[in-house]
């Protein structure tokens, strides 16, 4: 079952290259958002925990930490492989 599901995410994500292909040429914060769904996507739970220790971390520039909770991170992931689109 889990081939079948893995077949259909692929099927998915070409199809949506595809469209992508059609419309012209993607500016650089759609390239940018696309990479990230690629990278969250490859993640396995230890970087998953790095992806979250980072993001949950205060800056050092001051900036404040995010504050991702895992759920929150697994529920992102799989809004992606269900052909959500991440933002935008």
């Amino acid at each position: 079952m889990a081939s079948v599901e893995a077949r259909l995410a692929a099927l998915a994500e070409t199809i949506r290259r595809r469209q992508f292909a059609h419309e012209g040429p993607m500016d650089a914060l759609s390239r940018s958002l696309e990479e990230l769904e690629g990278e969250l996507l490859g993640l396995d739970d230890l970087g998953k925990a790095v992806l979250l220790a980072e993001l949950n971390r205060e800056g050092e520039d001051g900036a404040e930490a995010v504050g991702l909770e895992p759920e929150n991170l697994e529920r992102w992931i799989a809004d992606i492989r269900e052909n959500k689109k991440l933002i935008w």
